[in-house]
């Protein structure tokens, strides 16, 4: 399903996360498209455990309540990454790591990160489509970096489900810097008319939402 929706598009690009079910889920679509991905570390699910002292147990960053959540109003700012408990652990450092990457990425195709946003180098890559096959914890980052908003309200706030498109695109009003927009989030349209089932697995209360 994921396969045919994406070989309509006219991709060129193809990173995926060196962990097993991304690679699985892009497969089908490489084959379609008869060429390979490359493996990139950083696409990995986040790989930072994170000891929460309210809970008293180790979780992924995403897991937090709440309650835990309204008595930390600095993770709401854009670097939540460099205040307590986050910044006692490798979090700051894996998160910094996701940036470098994403950014490197980016300069292959022009997009040059300058601040808060990105310097447009040249014409030849403007209607470039790449595809990167990854996680919900890390797409979450990625996005907040692209965003420049606090990955914690995503990684609270969104949902996405495994086999789920979200789109990204460019916008240069001024012909030199880029505005980068969601056209959609968690889509999984996809499935529905093959009758596919929407996996709802990352909900922590409940399997099924609806």
């Amino acid at each position: 399903m994921l396969r045919d929706r994406l070989i309509r598009l006219p991709l060129s690009g193809f990173y995926t996360s060196p962990l097993g079910r991304a690679r699985d889920t892009a497969e089908p679509s490489l084959r379609a498209f008869g060429c390979e991905a490359s493996v990139l570390s950083w696409l990995q699910e986040f790989p930072v455990h994170q000891f929460d002292a309210e809970q008293n147990r180790t979780h992924v960053i995403w897991d937090y309540l709440p309650g835990t959540r309204e008595n930390h109003p600095e993770w709401k700012r854009e670097d939540w990454f460099r205040f307590p408990p986050f910044d006692r652990s490798d979090t700051t450092l894996a998160v910094q790591d996701v940036f470098d990457g994403l950014d490197e990425l980016l300069a292959g195709y022009g997009y040059v990160r300058e601040g808060d946003h990105y310097h447009v180098s040249g014409q030849e890559h403007r209607h470039t489509q790449i595809a990167l096959f990854c996680h919900f914890g890390i797409a979450c980052v990625l996005l907040s970096h692209l965003l420049n908003i606090s990955a914690q309200q995503l990684l609270h706030g969104l949902y996405l489900a495994p086999t789920s498109v979200t789109t990204v695109a460019s916008e240069e009003r001024d012909g030199h810097l880029a505005q980068w927009r969601c056209l959609g989030v968690g889509d999984v349209s996809h499935l529905l008319p093959a009758g596919e089932p929407i996996s709802y697995s990352g909900f922590f209360g409940e399997q099924d939402p609806y």
